[in-house]
């Protein structure tokens, strides 16, 4: 089947593709009816995005699961994540394989997360970078938080607990 005939077969599902010759949506991926895909967007692999969500534009997930009534904004890459019911990513956020944004957190502008877990409820709104961090829920972290856990030799996981401000 072709991208086109994808496309067609996804909107008469229920789907929203606001510009199908812009979107390019992978014969594994699933797109659940009342979702929405915006301009040039890219779902690789065995994404899934959930009733309500919207993605985009300018956007590329690659076996992403995005949760119902979640928002992956303008410019963003994400790949091997999961984005919870409710959150929110970018615009420009980086997402490494084996991060999770809790139930209606927010991942905003310049923020990179490798192999983090993000709490329901925080908030990395900016210009941050979180790698191998466990982050409670309810968490604000600030803008130009670097989570360093690399010593040369060894990764050290960094946890961040319920409710802090970094």
């Amino acid at each position: 089947m072709s991208n086109a005939e994808r496309l067609a077969t996804l909107v008469s599902a229920g789907a929203r593709i606001e510009d199908p010759g812009t979107t390019h949506v992978s014969a594994e991926a699933i797109v659940e009816a009342g979702a929405v895909l915006k301009p040039f967007t890219i779902l690789d692999g065995r994404t899934i995005v959930r009733t309500g969500a919207v993605v985009g534009p300018f956007v590329r997930l690659v076996d992403v699961d995005v949760g119902p009534g979640a928002q992956v904004l303008d410019h963003c890459l994400l790949r091997e994540s999961v984005i919870e019911a409710g959150a929110s990513v970018g615009p420009f956020a980086h997402l490494r394989p084996q991060s999770r944004v809790g139930e209606r957190a927010k991942v905003g502008n310049f923020v990179e997360l490798k192999k983090t877990s993000l709490g329901e409820g925080s908030k990395a709104q900016h210009l941050s970078y979180l790698g191998d961090a466990t982050v409670g829920p309810g968490v604000n972290i600030g803008a130009g938080t670097i989570t360093c856990n690399y010593d040369g030799t060894t990764k050290h996981p960094t946890r961040i607990e319920a409710g802090a401000f970094v």
